[in-house]
């Protein structure tokens, strides 16, 4: 006969919480540039924000300990956006832009140039 009690359901929630934790501060302190461990690491963010908002305060040491466990998400996808990874891709997408505009830029003289190259001609022939 297998009859959870209502604590042992929360305390099993609560250990399952506690879990995660841990394997998502390994994964935090783990090299966040590998796309593997990005995905693995907002998974466990994910899992960790579904088993706290299930867990019961009562079965963890108190209020105060869950509301210190709700700011770990929070500050776990802030330090994903801050890996050198994520950068990486910010720093790429800069200097596409910057690419792209230079490139824009490049053209816009050209054509000013070959314009400007177009009148002086004119202007040497109309003297002729």
């Amino acid at each position: 006969m297998n009859t959870a009690t209502r604590a042992d359901r929360a305390l099993e929630r609560v250990q399952n919480l506690y879990i995660v934790q841990t394997r998502l501060i390994k994964l935090l302190e783990s090299d966040l540039r590998d796309p593997v461990i990005r995905k693995e690491t907002q998974a466990s963010i994910k899992e960790f924000q579904n088993l706290l908002s299930k867990a019961d305060w009562r079965y963890m040491g108190g209020e105060e300990v869950w509301e210190s466990l709700k700011m770990l998400p929070r500050d776990a996808l802030a330090m994903l956006r801050a890996s050198p990874a994520s950068m990486r891709h910010l720093k790429a997408e800069v200097a596409t832009a910057k690419t792209l505009k230079l490139k824009a830029k490049g053209k816009v003289l050209k054509h000013r140039a070959m314009a400007k190259t177009k009148v002086k001609v004119k202007a040497k022939a109309k003297r002729k």
